[in-house]
């Protein structure tokens, strides 16, 4: 595990929030992505990057003045991690870890208190390697409504603490399908799902009156 000396941190379906993070100490292709910046909900989310020297565990840090954490041992086993939505992944294999979070105040977090969300493996990632910690529901939980936030990352490569401001993107609306059939009259009745209302393709272009409904174009 990570020398205390050093400030000591499944998948999602839907990603609203994202930034990348390309900085001097960083590769050009580091990401972290969200599921929300809104208050009071469980936050989950990812933390990749392509280290640049041999390294075995990643970390991620939150204000605690906009988040809350559960704390746990240092050292907590694989089954405790899986557990809690915890994993470290190196070139997309979930590798066996050890997890840890706690409460820290620390001058190079400017002094703000900071939660640490940390993992561990046996398995060494090389030069290239693209290592990715991932944090599931019941994990980070806001207690703020925020449009962006600063957070730490942890390069895994100098062990550098990196300043990253996420910002908040509201989801795209799922593109919709309009599907309209004809009706005979305006006090003609839509069936179940549709809504009534007026066209110029019914008539041989002339107009009429018609039922509209809007479905997903992927499904619901």
């Amino acid at each position: 595990m990570r020398k205390i000396m050093i400030a000591v941190i499944a998948s999602m379906t839907v990603v609203v929030g994202s930034v990348d993070t390309a900085s001097s100490a960083l590769a050009a292709d580091e990401l972290v992505q969200v599921s929300s910046l809104a208050s009071g909900v469980y936050v989950t989310g990812t933390y990749s990057t392509t280290v640049t020297a041999d390294t075995s565990w990643a970390a991620i840090d939150f204000p605690a003045a906009y988040f809350t954490l559960p704390t746990w041992a240092i050292g907590r086993g694989q089954g405790g991690c899986t557990e809690i939505g915890v994993t470290l992944a190196i070139n997309g294999v979930v590798q066996q870890i050890g997890c840890q979070s706690f409460r820290l105040a620390d001058p190079e977090h400017d002094g703000e208190t900071y939660f640490d969300l940390y993992a561990d493996t046996q398995t060494i990632a090389h030069a290239g390697d693209v290592i990715t910690l991932s944090w599931g529901y019941g994990v980070v939980f806001s207690i703020a409504s925020l449009s962006e936030v600063r957070v730490w990352l942890q390069d895994p490569s100098t062990s550098e603490l990196i300043e990253v401001t996420l910002p908040f993107e509201p989801p795209a609306p799922s593109p919709m399908w309009q599907q309209a059939i004809g009706r005979a009259s305006d006090t003609a009745t839509c069936p179940d799902g549709y809504t009534p209302s007026w066209d110029t393709w019914p008539n041989g272009g002339k107009g009429g009156y018609v039922c509209n409904r809007f479905v997903p174009v992927y499904g619901s």
